[in-house]
């Protein structure tokens, strides 16, 4: 019906649509168009969901690799007593030899993992952290002849409607 309206407008006859034809070209507009703003409205949800999954899942891995690192170079490790998520004596190295150590505390303010060293000014190490939570912890692992220095950290994540958790565990490398 359409294709025979072109074929005639293109060989000099001047009529134009019907009224039906034009309400069903409106519909169909209409059909496109709702199709569209839903796919639209559905991918802006999903982009806003997975960048809030990925905001916690990289959070909860910084904290981990923070975390871990200082439990490798301990020579004390002190674990989740409720205020603290996790305390330890670090080793300083100076380059030749070991010079001394450090105390490294692992607290939990209002949704921020702090690192404070020496009880100084704690330094920002991640966001979004559940504590105290039971989704949060840091004990020692079951004692194995050979992984007695063995921890487990359990991180939980939480940011918006999601949450996120995570298991890791380290292995203490000083004596």
């Amino acid at each position: 019906m359409i294709i025979k309206r072109v074929l005639d407008i293109s060989s000099g006859a001047n009529r134009g649509f019907t009224l039906i034809e034009v309400l069903v070209m409106v519909a169909i507009l209409g059909a496109i168009t709702g199709i569209m703003a839903m796919t639209f409205g559905m991918v802006t949800r999903t982009v806003a969901t997975n960048t809030a999954e990925n905001l916690m899942i990289s959070q909860v891995n910084q904290a981990a690799n923070w975390i871990a690192k200082d439990v490798e170079s301990s020579s004390n490790v002190s674990i989740d007593d409720g205020t603290v998520l996790c305390s330890m004596q670090r080793y300083v190295w100076d380059g030749n030899e070991i010079s001394g150590s450090t105390t490294v505390e692992y607290i939990v303010t209002g949704g921020i993992l702090l690192r404070r060293v020496d009880g100084g000014v704690g330094q920002t190490v991640a966001q979004f952290i559940a504590y105290p939570d039971v989704g949060t912890t840091f004990v020692q692992a079951p004692s194995a002849p050979f992984q007695s220095n063995t921890y487990v950290l359990k991180l939980k994540s939480v940011y918006k409607n999601g949450e996120y958790k995570q298991e890791f565990k380290m292995r203490q490398r000083a004596p």
